[in-house]
């Protein structure tokens, strides 16, 4: 009797394991990475585009601007809104009055909407300073004082403040050419409202950059990872794969991991927070695009296996009702991603 009882769990457990490999699940019950992208949608309506802003706000995800196919000459910038409560379905919200962008700074700070700055492409730089509370009506608050006339800078909400770092001039796009040396930034400004900026460092000990997408403030400190700059005025690109923190903006420390770190030198990458972890995905470098991404955990870095999108640069990122969501990059693709937790991750996992 104790015998056939035997025989019939394992058919049973038999049974569960084939059906479990065909419906695709196998490699996810069985991983040893801990969290996976899956596809929200293939085929979403606006038009594929890099560089844009992607914000949690409210019960939406907005997607603000870009640099996207079409127009003349192709790509351009847009200045498009669009929302969406779970990245699947979309509508357009808006068209904004600022002026197509991208690159831009992209928080949400002080129950607002804003998006600072831009690029040069329109033949001058971008300085206005918007907010908004619904994604329909923007309010111009301001404009980047002298010294931030500047591109590809990154942006941060640490502290009580909104902060931004590197970045560079592009004078030959802003209608400048020649009229000054190239200037790449390793200095940090800071404001509460976006109309008076403070200058709270210069000359800082991580070289001059930015290009890189996001930000990431974990464990009270501000961290910078990797970046670069363009190439401007005879000066070739840089890339940099080196980790830097503060708690002030004044004084950076070089992390523990150091210089040279896994993912290798890249820029127009992202970089966030989540699961109380850093994050590094996607970016480029002289040599090519990633589809990758990259976490801290206990050894130092690892990398999510099996990622199903294509290589990618200056995609939108964003954390929204739990998940990360991610979309942009390719200017061929439409498709939204999501980022979560492997549910029968355990760390003993040796397969």
């Amino acid at each position: 009797m104790f015998k056939g009882f035997v025989i019939a769990v394992a058919s049973v457990l038999a049974t569960a394991i084939l059906l479990i490999c065909n419906a695709g699940l196998a490699s996810t019950l069985f991983s040893s990475s801990q969290y996976r992208w899956v596809a929200v949608t293939e085929k979403a309506p606006w038009l594929p585009r890099d560089g844009a802003g992607l914000l949690s706000y409210g019960d939406y995800m907005y997607l603000l601007g870009g640099w996207a196919p079409g127009g003349s000459p192709p790509p351009h910038t847009i200045s498009g809104v669009w929302r969406s409560l779970d990245g699947r379905d979309w509508e357009q919200h808006a068209i904004a009055p600022w002026q197509g962008r991208h690159s831009s700074g992209y928080v949400v700070f002080n129950e607002y909407m804003w998006v600072i700055g831009g690029d040069a492409l329109q033949g001058r730089y971008q300085l206005g300073v918007w907010v908004s509370g619904d994604g329909i009506n923007w309010q111009r608050v301001g404009d980047l004082p002298d010294g931030l006339d500047r591109v590809l800078f990154q942006t941060y909400v640490f502290d009580g403040y909104i902060w931004l770092l590197g970045g560079q001039t592009l004078d030959e796009m802003a209608g400048q050419a020649g009229s000054r040396e190239p200037i790449f930034y390793s200095d940090v400004w800071r404001t509460k409202d976006g109309k008076v900026w403070e200058k709270v460092s210069d000359g800082n000990p991580w070289a001059p950059r930015g290009m890189g997408i996001g930000s990431a403030v974990l464990d009270g400190k501000m961290h910078i990872l990797g970046g670069g700059t363009y190439d401007t005025g005879g000066f070739d690109r840089s890339y940099h794969s080196d980790h830097w923190s503060s708690t002030d903006g004044i004084k950076w420390n070089r992390e523990a991991d150091g210089d040279h770190l896994p993912w290798g030198d890249r820029q127009y990458h992202n970089t966030f927070v989540y699961d109380g972890r850093l994050w590094v995905l996607g970016g480029i470098d002289d040599e090519k695009e990633y589809a990758d991404t990259w976490y801290t955990c206990p050894e130092g870095w690892c990398s999510v296996r099996d990622v199903p999108w294509p290589p990618r640069h200056a995609a939108s990122v964003v954390e929204h009702k739990g998940s990360i969501y991610m979309l942009g990059g390719p200017l061929s693709e439409r498709a939204v991603w999501r980022l979560e937790p492997i549910p029968w991750y355990r760390p003993d996992m040796k397969f």
